[in-house]
């Protein structure tokens, strides 16, 4: 039994878990990275194109749209691009 993070594979429950342990349900799940536009919407070299999965309306209407990522961006993508690093998800 691997160890990742402190959590076993029978307690793989925490908010810790990234989906790496040996036999952890969480592993089959995709982890994606979301960033808000916050200077104009989703249009062509408005954003970086390299690991993008999809484009979501933000309801709060804090950003013109919401970038969903399969990577990190890098920070000077993120300065850039004008992004604001919202948050990982596990989905």
């Amino acid at each position: 039994m691997s160890l990742m993070w402190g959590y076993s594979a029978e307690k793989c429950e925490g908010s810790l878990c990234i989906g790496d342990c040996d036999g952890c349900p969480k592993a089959d799940k995709t982890v994606v990275y979301r960033y808000g536009m916050r200077l104009r919407g989703f249009s062509i070299g408005c954003q970086p194109k390299e690991g993008f999965l999809d484009r979501e309306d933000d309801e709060s209407g804090r950003y013109y749209d919401i970038l969903v990522y399969d990577w990190e961006l890098s920070n000077q993508e993120v300065e850039d691009y004008e992004l604001d690093y919202i948050g990982r998800e596990i989905e």
